[in-house]
């Protein structure tokens, strides 16, 4: 060079990784690296390098720039002849740390509502496509960085219409707001047939011999489970645990109402019973715990969002909408009760309550139990499902969906269903 006046030099990378790559600082006093902070999978990117050397003659530099999704440096060689400096070249790197200025990318966010309640839908699930990356995301409100400004998002959800549209997002705290409607329900289900092919189904997984027993001995178990007490010893139980509860030093509890609301329930008389219990069971909580009701048949419905138990009209209200309707798709009610546990994350218990004929269309009975344990590792997540059934097949497909929750089945016993939740909220 005859005069340096310290001139930019243009090379590219690429990322075939699958994975982003993000520059990490390094030290490189003699050259300065210009480009962006980080190159998207399959994304081809031009960087410059300046170099700066500070006396005449040949000069070799061989900095080398790190990538977080790979072990080995990018080590370039920058080299030449010096015969005269320009008298506005710089002898010195004006950074001694080699980082370029980290571009700020736009901060997306999604919310997924139903179209005709306008409450989230928590078990939705949200893809999101650019033209370098795929990114698929669960919730009812999801965020990411936007590193372009076009997407492509499909959202769907059990028990809704997709929905698939292309946005341009333009600035950080772009929000779409994703409405999707409830598929029409087929109200008249043959609710006998349901039954059968659910029962056939189980029985497939669970062994015979355990299922064999004579109308006698049922009759004797059916006779004691429908035992009542003497109202006054009921009465003076309850009273000790609402007492030893609400003494306890128990954080405060997000309990979540996972209530099978089908027609088999209303047929049987289940659903008033759960119903008065479960306004019986407000009135035991602490000023501290929070609710959140939801009911579950074809698909389901969020009556109440984590509300605190100090607002007992309103929950009770929640309780007195509750009505009849479809089948039993408890896939849904799991994901939207672990969808919720997730958004607001303390102590979480989780009550199922169900006569045991679970029928959502294409689902394996393993679903459940592996679900359930996924959910509840390593979290501080208690799933406990309740039987107003007497049949010992549903009692054992519940009972291992239940202890993969970290929890246990229970058939409802002659001391009540605001007991039974009393004892799981005690437990340690």
């Amino acid at each position: 060079m005859a005069i340096w006046k310290n001139d930019t030099l243009v090379f590219w990378i690429q990322n075939n990784n699958a994975t982003p790559a993000k520059l990490l600082p390094t030290y490189n006093p003699t050259t300065l690296l210009i480009g962006p902070h980080e190159i998207a999978p399959g994304q081809k990117v031009t960087y410059k390098i300046v170099a700066y050397p500070s006396e005449k003659g040949n000069f070799e530099f061989r900095p080398s720039f790190f990538f977080s999704n790979s072990n080995a440096p990018i080590i370039l060689v920058v080299k030449g002849a010096v015969n005269a400096f320009d008298d506005n070249a710089l002898f010195q790197c004006p950074k001694l740390e080699n980082t370029p200025t980290p571009a700020k990318s736009p901060f997306i966010k999604i919310k997924v509502i139903d179209e005709n309640t306008g409450k989230p839908i928590y078990h939705s699930n949200i893809i999101v496509r650019g033209t370098s990356r795929e990114l698929n995301l669960d919730g009812s409100s999801t965020e990411f960085e936007g590193l372009e400004r076009k997407y492509t998002i499909s959202v769907s959800a059990e028990g809704y219409n997709t929905k698939i549209g292309n946005y341009i997002f333009t600035k950080s705290g772009d929000v779409i707001v994703v409405q999707l409607k409830p598929v029409e329900q087929v109200e008249d289900l043959i609710e006998e047939q349901v039954y059968l092919d659910t029962f056939i189904h189980k029985q497939a997984d669970f062994a015979k011999d355990e299922v064999q027993k004579t109308s006698e001995v049922k009759d004797k178990e059916t006779k004691v489970l429908k035992e009542v007490p003497q109202t006054d010893l009921k009465r003076n139980k309850l009273e000790k645990l609402t007492n030893d509860f609400a003494t306890s030093e128990k954080p405060p509890q997000h309990i979540i109402i996972l209530a099978d609301v089908s027609f088999s329930m209303k047929r049987n008389g289940y659903l008033e019973e759960l119903k008065t219990a479960l306004k019986g069971t407000m009135e035991t909580l602490r000023p501290i715990d929070s609710v959140s009701l939801i009911t579950f048949s074809t698909a389901n419905v969020v009556l109440s969002d984590h509300v605190s138990v100090r607002f007992l009209d309103s929950l009770n209200r929640s309780i007195n909408a509750i009505q009849a309707q479809g089948g039993t798709n408890a896939k849904i009610a799991l994901k939207t009760a672990y969808g919720m546990a997730d958004r607001y994350y303390n102590y979480t218990q989780i009550f199922l309550f169900t006569d045991g004929k679970f029928n959502a269309p294409g689902t394996s009975v393993n679903w459940y139990a592996e679900y359930a344990k996924q959910r509840s590792e390593n979290k501080n997540y208690k799933l406990n499902i309740i039987l107003f059934s007497n049949e010992e097949t549903d009692y054992l497909f519940m009972q291992q969906v239940a202890f993969n929750g970290n929890g246990n089945a229970f058939y409802i016993n002659k001391w009540g269903i605001e007991t039974l939740i009393l004892e799981q909220l005690l437990q340690p």
